[in-house]
């Protein structure tokens, strides 16, 4: 198991780096310049200077990198130009519908193949078991006073039975 979980990070961390990169090869390999498309074709010189000052495009190629990656690390994902807003404000804002919908995902998932080994009697977990016993006795999966009404009532069975 630990293996796994060392795996599933490492797996994670290689993603995450990949799509950091490409966000950044991106960037350059649109035609344009990117202060001139960030200002708007009529900018003014002093305006793209200010962008490409703050967005560090007069650097070399390699320090634009290392400080695009830093500020990403650190959770400063720049601001938004068309709201005018931080990046990172935006996508707090709208976390914790997301997380909401991946929950219900996961969950929608989750019952049949619990019911499955429930039914085909399969080695599992106590977890899984105990999981399987709840949706077996009809126990809303939503409704987390049921749950926990339940668990309590059944905590005997769910720490003897493995």
């Amino acid at each position: 198991m630990a293996r796994y979980l060392i795996v599933r990070l490492g797996l994670g961390l290689v993603t995450i780096v990949g799509v950091v990169l490409l966000t950044f090869v991106l960037q350059f390999s649109l035609p344009g310049d990117p202060a001139r498309r960030i200002a708007g074709p009529r900018a003014s010189p002093e305006v793209l200077a200010t962008v490409r000052a703050n967005l560090h495009l007069d650097d070399p190629i390699g320090s634009q990198l290392v400080t695009y990656v830093s500020d990403v690390a650190q959770g400063d994902l720049g601001v938004s130009y068309i709201r005018r807003r931080p990046v990172i404000d935006l996508v707090m804002e709208r976390l914790p519908a997301t997380a909401a919908e991946q929950t219900d995902a996961v969950v929608e998932e989750m019952i049949p193949e619990f019911a499955r080994l429930y039914a085909t009697g399969e080695k599992r977990s106590p977890a899984t078991a105990a999981v399987a016993q709840l949706i077996s006795e009809g126990v809303d999966p939503n409704d987390a006073e049921a749950i926990d009404a339940w668990i309590e009532t059944n905590r005997h069975r769910l720490t003897d039975d493995s």
